[in-house]
């Protein structure tokens, strides 16, 4: 299919991954001497049209999506229930979570139609996609997957090979094709169900797995929960959760089970909550990732985004507005680029209700109508 929006044509795939073609008839036709001398007539007249009409009747060349920038559609039918949407921002890559559940519904059986019909219409819309692998399972984790909600909860795989043979095959069959991993989402909050040793193993195997099936496969350490959303009461309280964090990222730098570094940073570039502005957090995990010998590891943010109303955390409220949303964006990515990140994933597309204090973070509102942002995003140079 072609979804077409306004004079932009973009490229989609149904779930079998064919892409369709337009309506081709053939046919023959015997032009008289007079019909000729229309034709030819016609052909002088064309140009002079033409130019004169141009920049109403044409579009505006547009430009190639950005490859720093991405966006998190966060479910695959999100996605492809609205392609034309993601590619306006003109990001160059989307991240998608993946529970296992949703292609190995059972042991034995994998199903790829949904996730292989994401890659080829992100692809086909010049888009990377970012799988961020969630160990949700009914059948092969230690805590069962609840069929409500595919998200929180991950936990270490019953039997480690089922899950290696299943993030194998994966990279076997996207090897080359644009598609990164990201290992698990925040393990340091409600997102995971097991401990800290649970996620450094899950971590190690399936980097290995991976990189056997491709060597040169980016992979991501999982990020973790940065905690902006919170108001800590007091300094001990603070100090009690940067500890907590610290030991977390140094754990995990410490396996070198990943060739990139993954981070969620939602702290504004123009003051600080809990003791991070947003460039102050940044350069604490590069310090860390650099005591660890990861200093030429990437940086890949794979969550940032920031309120488009006013907003309360705990006795806090930040001061959102679409102007100041369109501010902090444009401050906080000039200062990841400045920092060398390699790329940038916003949040949210349009926004989503039932989340909270992140609720109002997308570019749009619920029923599409573009924020500043939006256009911070898909101007960026």
């Amino acid at each position: 299919m072609r979804a077409v929006k306004g004079a932009q044509t973009y490229a989609t795939t149904s779930v079998d991954g064919t892409m369709s073609k337009p309506n081709q008839q053939a046919g023959h036709c015997r032009l008289t001497l007079r019909q000729l001398l229309l034709v030819l007539t016609s052909i002088c007249i064309v140009p002079a049209y033409t130019a004169a009409q141009a920049q109403i009747d044409s579009p505006v060349q547009k430009k190639p999506p950005d490859q720093r920038l991405g966006i998190n559609p966060w479910d695959m039918q999100s996605f492809l229930s609205d392609t034309p949407g993601y590619v306006d921002t003109n990001v160059g890559s989307i991240r998608i979570d993946l529970p296992w559940q949703q292609v190995q519904p059972r042991a034995g059986v994998f199903d790829w139609k949904a996730l292989d019909s994401v890659v080829r219409t992100a692809r086909a819309n010049g888009m990377d996609v970012l799988i961020t692998l969630r160990a949700i399972s009914s059948w092969g984790t230690k805590v069962p997957a609840n069929a409500k909600d595919l998200y929180k909860g991950a936990s270490l795989p019953l039997d480690m090979t089922s899950w290696e043979t299943f993030v194998s095959a994966m990279a076997d069959r996207y090897k080359g094709g644009g598609v990164a991993y990201e290992i698990e989402n925040e393990p340091n909050s409600k997102f995971w169900s097991g401990t800290m040793d649970d996620y450094l193993t899950l971590l190690k195997a399936t980097f290995a797995a991976i990189t056997r099936s491709d060597p040169r496969a980016t992979v991501l350490s999982g990020a973790l929960a940065c905690h902006t959303a919170f108001a800590y009461p007091d300094s001990a309280t603070t100090e009690k959760q940067n500890q907590s964090f610290d030991r977390w990222q140094n754990a995990i730098l410490a396996t070198h089970a990943f060739n990139t570094i993954g981070v969620h940073d939602y702290y504004f570039p123009d003051g600080a909550v809990n003791g991070w502005t947003f460039i102050s957090y940044l350069d604490h995990v590069a310090d860390l990732a650099r005591a660890a010998g990861c200093a030429k590891c990437p940086i890949w943010i794979t969550e940032t985004g920031y309120v488009s109303r006013p907003q309360k955390a705990g006795t806090r409220t930040d001061a959102g507005s679409p102007q100041n949303q369109a501010r902090w964006a444009a401050e906080s990515f000039q200062q990841a680029f400045d920092h060398r990140v390699e790329r940038v994933y916003w949040l949210f597309l349009k926004d989503h209700p039932n989340t909270g204090y992140f609720a109002s973070m997308g570019l749009t509102d619920v029923h599409g109508t573009a924020r500043p942002a939006l256009s911070v995003i898909s101007h960026w140079k």
